[in-house]
């Protein structure tokens, strides 16, 4: 949970650059879901709509991968391994 937080930190930081104040709540438009009993988390991107919102650690929506310079679509399986994270 904490690697996905920080990562989510860093790529808004980044993207928007964001100075994060000590005291000041910081609103996000991605979510991190965290299930406990499953011991994993996702980032939701909040701006991306469809079934495919997850990101992975980078910010990236894991759809595609390249496979000898052509790019094809990933695999539920694949998609799912890139977007939750393991805790």
């Amino acid at each position: 949970m904490q690697r996905a937080y920080l990562s989510l930190r860093r790529q808004m930081n980044l993207e928007l650059n964001i100075i994060f104040p000590m005291n000041r709540k910081v609103i996000f438009p991605m979510q991190v879901i965290q299930d406990p009993s499953n011991k994993y988390c996702r980032v939701l991107d909040t701006n991306i709509s469809g079934k495919r919102s997850y990101t992975d650690l980078n910010g990236n929506v894991p759809n595609n991968k390249v496979v000898d310079v052509r790019a094809s679509g990933n695999t539920h399986g694949e998609y799912t391994e890139q977007a939750h994270f393991n805790y």
